[in-house]
């Protein structure tokens, strides 16, 4: 299963209404997608089952447009999209009631939301709503969407190939910005990356489209066996590459730079696609062909070449400017209108007569989508709970890099917890792990730590992992057979993993690897794994309980940002939702770990029966909610912007954990119990310390906090932090921390 976070390339075209907007220079797009209307048409009239769908969802009908862009064509396809519907809606069922529609805009979180929202047409016929989002991962509930469309967008790459940019790679792309013309292992390269992106596209919307829904995609493509360089696009691309190797030539860019640069762009030929999607399963093919998408290019007398330059430098300008820079973007397009275009277009106009633009149109199979977690030894998967993009989870990463307020810096809390962990670690290892029956499953012994961050923590934590592995494996007479150490070191996307590897240990006695994506869903293949660790990460939650933001909810958390103080029903709805998130976690743990492997958990607690505020922790959140809503009595926030900041954190009891495992049933409790971290001298003046409070809360909190504060309140709401922290009497708190030894049935 794909990450539930993916990396992209960021595709963003020109934003706003200006001269190069591409809402201003989309025309050629829309024209190109309404010469499949007809058969688009035709497969929903024969195929649509409209009163089933409508009837899923309150008689309403939900539409997604995947890279929307910023108009105005989303607008177009769409409304054509309803008007099909309403036609075989009223033919059908004459006199019922037309059902409403719910369209949702999807693209990229850089896309131009603001453009695309003040253009949406006065007089549409249906709710809108904007999704910021990848689609090449889960941007949507399960079931929810009936028809979804993809026009123009599948054809980017989610990330570019890594070979492409490896010298000693033979699908090293030197002097070239794209496979057009390139060496066939180039065109490999580009293959694999974009089948395994339409995959994870596939395998996201067979979870949001309704078992019946359609699923529409137009892109650019080729006939199968044809070179790319005939094509329209692969004559523009090799104008570009020359225009930036004659810009190297004369030292405006460097060699380096063009080298380094590759478009993330592959247009597939019918045939792949659709072995794509039949290996997928999860729909059927009923539509598939090609078109040409330029009959507006009878000849070179009806194009006007710079509005056709416009066209091109509106969805692409922001690829050459963030890897060149933006001071030499005229430059390019200026070359290409000038120099270029004119020597080849007779040659792209008679490749854009060919058919060139592929269409595809799918339906979502009837069967539910199978459980990929059934029958696994013992253990009983509930399908809502086994999902793992359920929920998509915010990612709130700590602070990068090695400045001030970064998480290398100041991270001992965390540091001491692990390290007075480590004797159970240790123990666990010694008495619970079996090491015959994990080196027979395969080597090297993998190892992963889930929620990372940048290190040096994690680096302690695996280096004691191995090393209590080896002495096991030395106590029983094998030291012979040690194995060899792969650790896997995963966090959310958007960790800093440069700094992660630049921080390496350089001998250390293991392989390393940097997993991104979120623990709440599968990170790795099946039964590969065979420890997993995680410490003080589990307790942040994927999101946080939408109720508690619902001003009608019981469970509305005005004036706080956590639930140490606050109503029951606040503790409630954020102990369901990191209830739903562990199922979610251990689910997909469960996939990956090998029978009889092991799973360390460390994480804030709290022991059993006594009140939330009690926990050190919690007050400490009591204490920044405090300073907050100081803040908001000064005005110097606003305090709707406080009632709607919640942090996204939840510390459990042992009994509540308990309860959770042997709920989920895959695991076998092997050790349960709460430790105190604050042995060591350096640690108990730290708890007493208001700024070492500060700089740790900011280190780890800043993060989920900017998304709702600028930074000069930031910087106030932390040295008020810090004042009132130092005089927090400690005493009447307590600091536990839970460790969970778990071993897969």
């Amino acid at each position: 299963m794909a990450t539930l976070v993916r990396e992209t390339v960021q595709k963003a075209v020109v934003d706003g209404l200006g001269a190069n907007s591409y809402f201003k220079n989309s025309r050629y797009q829309r024209i190109a997608a309404t010469v499949t209307m007809d058969i688009i048409d035709e497969a929903i009239t024969k195929k649509l089952d409209v009163k089933s769908l409508s009837s899923t969802c309150n008689n309403t009908i939900c539409l997604a447009d995947f890279g929307c862009a910023v108009g105005p064509n989303t607008f177009v396809s769409l409304q054509a999209l309803i008007d099909i519907i309403k036609k075989k809606h009223l033919s059908q069922f004459p006199d019922e009631p037309m059902p409403e529609f719910q369209v949702f805009f999807n693209d990229l979180p850089s896309n131009g939301f603001n453009t695309l929202f003040i253009s949406l047409p006065s007089d549409r016929e249906y709710f809108a709503a904007g999704v910021p989002g990848s689609f090449h991962g889960r941007v949507f509930p399960s079931s929810s969407i009936h028809v979804a469309q993809s026009n123009y967008a599948l054809h980017w790459l989610s990330r570019l190939p890594e070979s492409l940019g490896d010298k000693n790679s033979p699908a090293w792309n030197k002097g070239k910005i794209h496979y057009a013309g390139a060496s066939d292992e180039v065109l490999k390269a580009y293959a694999e990356r974009w089948a395994e992106d339409l995959n994870n596209f596939l395998n996201a919307r067979a979870e949001e489209i309704v078992p019946g829904g359609m699923l529409i995609v137009i892109m650019p493509s080729i006939p199968d066996g044809m070179p790319y360089s005939e094509l329209a696009n692969g004559i523009l691309y090799s104008c570009f590459e020359s225009i930036l190797l004659d810009m190297a030539k004369k030292g405006t860019i460097s060699e380096e730079q063009v080298d380094a640069f590759n478009l993330p762009i592959y247009a597939a030929p019918p045939g792949e696609f659709a072995a794509v999607v039949e290996k997928n399963g999860y729909f059927n093919i009923e539509a598939i062909g090609l078109t040409n998408p330029a009959p507006w290019l009878k000849d070179t007398v009806h194009v006007e070449m710079k509005e056709y330059v416009r066209h091109i430098r509106a969805p692409m300008e922001g690829m050459f400017s963030k890897h060149f820079s933006e001071e030499i973007v005229d430059e390019i397009f200026d070359q290409l209108l000038v120099n270029q275009l004119p020597k080849v277009f007779d040659k792209m106009e008679r490749a854009y007569k060919d058919k060139i633009q592929s269409y595809y149109v799918l339906q979502r199979k009837m069967m539910m989508r199978i459980n990929k977690y059934q029958n696994v030894r013992h253990c009983t998967y509930r399908r809502e709970m086994s999902d793992s993009t359920a929920t998509m989870p915010e990612s709130h990463p700590m602070n990068g890099g090695d400045g001030t307020y970064s998480y290398t810096k100041n991270s001992t809390f965390q540091r001491e917890a692990v390290k007075n962990a480590k004797w159970l670690v240790d123990e666990t290892i010694a008495h619970k792990l079996d090491i015959k029956d994990l080196l027979a499953t395969s080597s090297p012994f993998q190892i992963a730590d889930l929620g990372c961050s940048v290190g040096p923590n994690t680096f302690f934590c695996m280096e004691s992992v191995i090393q209590a592995v080896k002495h096991k494996f030395q106590s029983h007479g094998l030291a012979s057979q040690v194995p060899d150490f792969e650790v896997f070191f995963c966090d959310h996307t958007f960790n800093d993993f440069n700094t992660l590897f630049r921080s390496l240990p350089p001998e250390r006695p293991y392989f390393a690897a940097g997993v991104p994506g979120s623990f709440h869903g599968r990170l790795f293949p099946e039964s590969s794994l065979h420890f997993v660790h995680s410490s003080s990460a589990l307790h942040w939650i994927s999101q946080v309980p939408k109720e508690i933001l619902d001003k009608n909810s019981p469970a509305w958390n005005k004036g706080r940002i956590h639930y140490a103080s606050a109503p029951d029903e606040v503790a409630k709805a954020y102990a369901m939702h990191f209830a739903k998130d562990v199922e979610m976690f251990l689910d997909a743990r469960a996939k990956e770990l090998v029978v009889g492997g092991m799973m360390v958990l460390i994480l804030p607690g709290i022991r059993n029966g006594i009140p939330h505020s009690c926990a050190i922790g919690n007050a400490m959140f009591d204490l920044l909610g405090s300073c907050l809503m100081d803040m908001s009595k000064e005005g110097l926030v606003n305090e709707a912007q406080v009632d709607s900041c919640n942090l996204p954190m939840y510390l459990p009891s042992p009994e509540e954990m308990r309860e959770l495992v042997e709920r989920n049933g895959c695991f076998r409790i092997e050790r349960l119990e709460l430790f105190d971290p604050v042995t060591s001298n350096e640690a108990k003046i730290l708890v007493n310390s208001g700024h070492a409070w500060k700089m740790h809360f900011r280190a780890g909190l800043e993060g989920v906090l900017s998304k709702y504060f600028a930074s000069e309140v930031i910087d106030e709401l932390f040295d008020r932090f810090s004042d009132k922290a130092g005089k927090l009497k400690t005493t009447s708190t307590e600091s536990s921390l839970l460790f969970i030894a778990l071993k897969r049935k």
